[in-house]
């Protein structure tokens, strides 16, 4: 490691198995909101039932042991629909940066 009294690191890279030693040597001082991190996004003109399926696909991933164990090995908990809801935590965040 490099010599550094803070910083800022996600959750998802923190929490990740791979990452244990981490939790050794770091504490955490504060976190913030949950954010989304990761969005999918599709070209434009994309067949709207294939993206139906993927969303279907990807949010069905924690209910089959081979997507948990998919889901355990790239670091994610799982995948839930984007909603307006879901990502107006981010208004708050847009606005203190202005």
């Amino acid at each position: 490691f490099g010599k550094l009294d803070a910083g800022f690191i996600t959750s998802n890279v923190y929490n990740n198995d791979k990452n244990k030693h981490l939790t050794g040597v770091l504490r955490v001082i504060a976190s913030s909101d949950p954010l989304p991190q990761w969005v999918l996004v599709s070209r434009k003109d994309l067949d709207l039932g294939k993206i139906s399926e993927l969303k279907n696909t990807l949010s069905g991933l924690s209910s089959t042991e081979e997507g948990r164990n998919l889901l355990k090995e790239t670091g994610f908990s799982g995948f839930i629909p984007a909603d307006a809801e879901r990502l107006s935590v981010m208004e708050k965040y847009n606005a203190a940066s202005k």
